[in-house]
C-alpha cells in the first residue's frame, strides 16, 4: 500500500504539541529501536532539510557540529503529527529519528540521526509504514556513515559548552 498524497514542503514545528503546549514527554527526538517494535507509530513521516546538527559530547559538556560537510545539504528522518501551537492554529509537529551512532563517533554521542539518502526519500516518504520500511531506512543511512563528520563546536567567546 502507497500513500495516496503526494510529499509537500511545509514549515513545522520540531518536537510534539499537545493541548498547545509541548508535550511533557522528550518528542524532539524519537528512537529508531522504538518504531521497529511500533512501526504503526510512523504513519506520518517526513524528511527535514538541514546541513548539520549539534551534540553534546559528556561529561565534557563539549558541544561537537555534526554533518556531511560545510554547507552539504541532506535530509533527517522523522516522524510527525498534528498538533495546537499556544495561539490555536494547526501545525505539523515532528520528531528527529535517531540510530546508534557509527563506531567513528561514538565517542562523541551515543546516538545519530537516521539520513536519508536521496535514493530513499521517495520510499521513505510514500511506503506503508512497517518494520521492513525502517530497517530499510537505517541500512540507506548506513551507506552514509563514513560521510559523518563532527567538529568541535565553539562560539565567539570561545566558551564550547554554550550551543547559542
Amino acid at each position: 500500500m502507497r500513500f495516496e498524497a503526494e510529499p509537500v514542503l511545509e514549515p513545522a514545528w520540531w518536537g510534539f504539541l499537545v493541548n498547545g503546549a509541548p508535550a511533557r514527554f522528550p518528542s524532539i527526538n524519537t528512537r529508531s529501536e522504538r518504531m521497529q517494535e511500533k512501526p504503526g507509530a510512523l504513519r506520518g513521516r517526513a524528511i527535514v532539510p538541514t546541513t548539520g546538527w549539534y551534540e553534546m559530547q559528556k561529561p565534557q559538556r563539549r558541544w561537537h557540529e555534526f554533518g556531511l560537510g560545510k554547507g552539504v545539504l541532506f535530509g533527517m528522518a522523522a516522524t510527525t503529527q498534528r498538533g495546537r501551537t499556544p495561539d490555536g492554529e494547526w501545525v505539523t509537529c515532528y520528531s528527529i529519528l535517531m540510530r546508534p551512532a557509527p563506531e567513528h563517533l561514538a565517542a562523541l554521542h551515543d546516538r545519530v540521526p537516521v539520513l536519508v539518502p536521496a535514493s530513499f526519500a521517495q520510499e521513505w516518504l510514500t511506503e506503508e509504514a512497517s518494520r521492513e520500511l525502517i530497517d530499510g531506512a537505517l541500512q540507506a543511512a548506513a551507506t552514509l556513515d563514513e560521510r559523518i563528520t563532527a567538529t568541535p563546536r565553539t562560539d565567539d567567546k570561545g566558551e564550547p559548552e554554550r550551543l547559542f
